[in-house]
This record gives structure tokens, sequence and C-alpha cells, in this order.
């Protein structure tokens, strides 16, 4: 429904626009937004969303990652992830929904985790997922098509940014040990 971008960055980035919103993630280190909303300083962990434009720094040496959903502006919120999610998920996960949708259909922000030593049924989701491994590692995996032995599989680990298209057949495993 609205397209979107995703951004790592370091140093200084402006962001936005009047008609986006940008979810914003403290991946390494420490990161500094300013806005029309006054300033905000995060720390490893935490997150931000606002509409508008704003100017992120990041410390030297630290990343974080931008989504910028085009044609949408929704309510600004930020916080920080916990160690896991509050509410059960597939297969032994959890998630945790860190921005709600002021409707139903409009971008959320999740935190989704997952112990180690899972393998994830395979699903899909009907709308666009940008993601971001926050810690631990694992994998993703899916078919390429419908059918039997074509697969991918991408290896993920704490830093890694993702992207999984509306309807896009996969599911994720982790290793045993954190």
């Amino acid at each position: 429904m609205y397209p979107s971008k995703l951004d790592v960055v370091g140093g200084q980035k402006e962001f936005g626009g009047a008609t986006q919103h940008t979810f914003g993630y403290a991946l390494h280190g420490s990161l500094k937004v300013q806005s029309e909303h006054g300033s905000l300083d995060l720390k490893m962990g935490g997150w931000f969303a606002l509409a508008g434009v704003g100017m992120v720094t990041v410390a030297a040496g630290d990343l974080a990652v931008l989504i910028t959903r085009f044609g949408y502006r929704g309510q600004y919120a930020a916080g920080r992830i916990e160690e896991r999610g509050r509410l059960s998920y597939i297969d032994g996960c959890s998630d945790s929904m860190l921005y709600y949708p002021p409707r139903l259909g409009d971008p959320v922000l999740n935190h989704l985790h997952f112990p180690p030593g899972i393998v994830q049924s395979q699903h899909t989701h009907p709308s666009i997922r940008l993601g971001i491994v926050a810690r631990g590692k694992g994998h993703a995996f899916g078919p390429k098509v419908l059918g039997e032995g074509d697969t991918w599989t991408e290896e993920l680990s704490h830093g890694c940014v993702f992207l999984l298209h509306p309807q896009e057949m996969h599911s994720f495993r982790t290793d045993t040990a954190r």
C-alpha cells in the first residue's frame, strides 16, 4: 500500500518529508534524532517513529537503520526493545508490537524474538516486511518457486537487514547458541 525505503546510516543524515513517516533503530552504539518534536537520544536497541522531516546523528563507528514509508504520516513514538517479545508467535517465538497502527492496515514496528534452536514453519504475510537482526544469528529460508527442491537460504546475524515481499513464503531458524 505504501512504498518503502530502508537505509543503514552512519554520521549525519536528514530524513523524511511532508508526506513521509520514518522508523529508526539504533543498531550499534548511539544516535541523536532532531525534529519538530524535539531532540531524542537513543542507545543500542532504541527505536523511534515520526512523521515529517528529521535529522539523525550517529556517533562515529556506530550505525542506525531508517525505514521510510512514503505517503503515510503516523504518530510520534519512541522506546527500547526488550529481551524477548510479550506475545506468543509461530513455533515458540514471541512478538511485541512497538509502534501500533493508527488504522487497520497502516505500518507497524514489531520486535520478533526467536529463541535459540527454533525452526519456524513456512508462512507468508500480506504486506512487505523490512527487518533488522537486533541480536543473535540464524537463517531465513523458503522456496524459490512453488514446487519441490528449489529453495533459498540467507544467513542472518546481528546487523543484517532484510526484505520480504508481500506473500513471499519464508521462515527462520536460529542457531542453538546465541
